[in-house]
């Protein structure tokens, strides 16, 4: 059994928009008649930007990609990536003894330690995150504390 939730609060269509619009300002400014240094500069830029932009609402807006906010969770690993620029949290179920669950917070009491991950999400997948990780701990028998 393997279940993933995106955590990213926005959608891929307001980025692939926002690309969209950086890249025809850039193509503007590139293919006016008479293109000065600053027009030709600024025109570049803006492609560059709208290029980023669509490769982050691929990238961060899939389940599948190593990059994307979201929670994995599968039989023996907990992984979480709270942001496309953080590293991804990956603990495994034998060392989780308990879990607290709060408002955008994951505390995972460990054999060895605690781990706390916060997470900025919408409230709806707050909730479904919640849902997943606890209906994955009654299963396994460990403990899940709600704050």
């Amino acid at each position: 059994m393997e279940k993933s939730i995106l955590l990213e609060r926005r959608s891929r269509i307001l980025w692939i928009l926002i690309a969209v619009i950086f890249s025809s300002n850039g193509v503007i400014y590139l293919t006016s008649k008479e293109l000065q240094i600053h027009q030709m500069i600024l025109g570049v830029l803006m492609l560059l930007v709208g290029v980023f932009y669509a490769v982050y609402s691929f990238l961060g807006f899939s389940v599948n990609s190593k990059y994307a906010a979201k929670a994995k969770i599968s039989d023996q690993f907990i992984e979480l990536k709270t942001s496309f620029w953080k590293s991804l949290i990956k603990l495994n179920w034998q060392d989780v003894n308990s879990i607290l669950l709060g408002n955008y917070k994951v505390e995972f009491k460990l054999a060895n330690g605690t781990k706390s991950i916060t997470y900025n999400t919408s409230a709806k997948r707050s909730k479904l995150l919640k849902q997943l990780l606890r209906e994955s701990a009654e299963q396994r028998k460990i403990q899940v504390i709600e704050s």
